[in-house]
This record gives structure tokens, C-alpha cells and sequence, in this order.
């Protein structure tokens, strides 16, 4: 696929979704709790490629999510130890 039908596609996309948001605005929590889950999801997907030294980084920057998302998280987490 070409570069630029790559940034057509995107382009169009982002279009759809500027028209559906003018006609259905979300919520500030609703968007809230959307990026949440998303920064979640990613946080679950890097976990499969990630070193210990990694890991206890990435354990640091889930500490800064809100702690609303703070026990799904944990639960979904691999038990981690860290060497002292």
C-alpha cells in the first residue's frame, strides 16, 4: 500500500469521526475512561516483550495511572518479583 492512500485512509477516517462527534458529543468521563482503558490495553500488550529491568518500569508508569483503573490492573498482571 502506498504512502499516500495510507494518509487518504486516515484522512477519511479522521473526517467520520469528526462528523460523528458533532453529531453524538461524548462525555468528559466517557472520553476519560475510553483513554484509560486504552493506556491499559497497551500497558498489557508490552508486558509479553519486556526484561525484568523493564517490567519494574513499567510497573512505575502504571503507578501513575488513576487508581480507578488500579485493580483491574493489578488482577491482570503476571506476579512479579524483583531482585532487591
Amino acid at each position: 500500500m502506498e504512502e499516500a492512500d495510507i494518509l487518504e485512509m486516515t484522512v477519511c477516517f479522521l473526517r467520520r469521526q469528526k462528523q460523528q462527534q458533532q453529531t453524538q458529543p461524548v462525555s468528559s468521563s466517557s472520553c476519560s475512561a475510553h483513554v484509560n482503558q486504552g493506556y491499559s490495553r497497551c500497558v498489557q500488550e508490552i508486558l509479553h516483550f519486556l526484561s525484568k529491568d523493564e517490567r519494574r518500569l513499567l510497573s512505575h508508569f502504571q503507578s501513575l495511572q488513576p487508581s480507578s483503573d488500579k485493580n483491574r490492573r493489578e488482577s491482570d498482571l503476571p506476579q512479579m518479583s524483583y531482585p532487591a
